[in-house]
């Protein structure tokens, strides 16, 4: 992989890595238009999402030091999943 590359993948995981922590430490008070703070199963919800997304950030720094081009594709994808689906989860919520 090219330097620019793997700039790139430390980039992602730091907003990965930051996103799962505002996450995990926003899950027992307002979290944008979200109240977790008075719905216990989001509060779990956002519990269970924050601690994967600081899972995928670390996975993603692990990748940094492969060469696949595989592994690079799949958490590219995973981590668009996971960031895609906490958007999902608090859209979801707001509905209610």
């Amino acid at each position: 992989m090219t330097g620019i590359v793997k700039l790139l993948l430390v980039l992602l995981a730091i907003i990965v890595l930051l996103l799962g922590g505002y996450v995990l430490t926003h899950r027992n008070r307002q979290l944008l238009v979200l109240h977790p703070e008075n719905n216990r199963g989001l509060r779990i919800l956002l519990t269970v999402w924050g601690i994967l997304l600081v899972i995928l950030a670390g996975a993603t720094l692990a990748v940094i030091f492969t060469t696949s081009k595989l592994l690079v594709a799949v958490m590219l994808v995973l981590d668009a999943l996971g960031v895609t689906g906490l958007s999902v989860i608090g859209w979801a919520y707001t509905m209610k």
